[in-house]
């Protein structure tokens, strides 16, 4: 999936494609030159009445295209520091090559992207410069233009409040009490003694009384009665 991208700050193109598409986190910049948006007038060019090249001035031009690259950038997401590949086509290497290079030190002293810098005949208007880049896109990518003709107003009207459910708060709870290991502790009473009942006294008791009894009398025997055996008498 891609999105496409047209500045409107920036030359309008001269064919059916956009000013840049993005593929993932990559930005692909069409080839943009140093035209001014809204009029056919290239700064730095003179030109006859027949569209002819009579002089240009190569500073002029290279500022202006770095310009509308920076536009481009800027209207898709991404930025100038985030360029990582730019490839220049020049009209006249041996003519401009030493001052298109001093000015680009200028604008790429801190972001030093990969470049190529190669020599054509002709571009399709009467540019001496035109520059192609590769560009990073950030993790937020803009609504292009595809995606603001595809959204209805009902999805326009819809607010981030809307769309969130409601967020109940969460009961508050008693932070629990930390004793400090070091502090002081006081030590409990000692309890109370135990009041043990002593034992009810047990009641004396009296002896019995020893009744003697008298010992047995015998009769008096007489002589015949020795042979009988004695039988007490109680």
């Amino acid at each position: 999936m891609s999105d496409t991208f047209n500045s409107e700050k920036a030359p309008e193109p001269v064919g059916l494609y956009p000013h840049a598409r993005r593929v993932g986190d990559l930005l692909f910049l069409s080839g943009v030159g140093p035209r001014e948006r809204g009029t056919k007038e290239i700064p730095g060019v003179t030109l006859d009445s027949d569209g002819n090249i009579i002089a240009y001035n190569i500073e002029e031009q290279c500022r202006s295209v770095f310009k509308n690259v920076r536009l481009i950038l800027e209207a898709s997401g991404s930025s100038w520091d985030e360029l990582v590949d730019v490839t220049v086509f020049l009209t006249n290497m041996k003519a401009d090559f030493k001052t298109y290079n001093r000015i680009y030190a200028e604008y790429f002293k801190d972001n030093q992207p990969c470049r190529t810098t190669v020599e054509i005949n002709s571009l399709p208007t009467p540019i001496a410069i035109e520059l192609k880049c590769i560009a990073t896109v950030k993790s937020e990518k803009p609504v292009s233009h595809e995606a603001k003709a595809s959204e209805t107003p009902e999805i326009q009207e819809t607010t981030e409040e809307a769309l969130s459910p409601p967020i109940t708060p969460a009961p508050e709870t008693e932070e629990p009490t930390v004793t400090d290991p070091l502090q002081e502790v006081t030590p409990a009473p000692d309890p109370a003694p135990v009041q043990v009942p002593k034992p009810a006294p047990t009641p004396e008791t009296t002896p019995d009384p020893i009744i003697e009894k008298p010992a047995p009398e015998f009769p008096a025997r007489n002589k015949d009665d020795e042979d009988r055996p004695r039988t007490p008498q109680w």
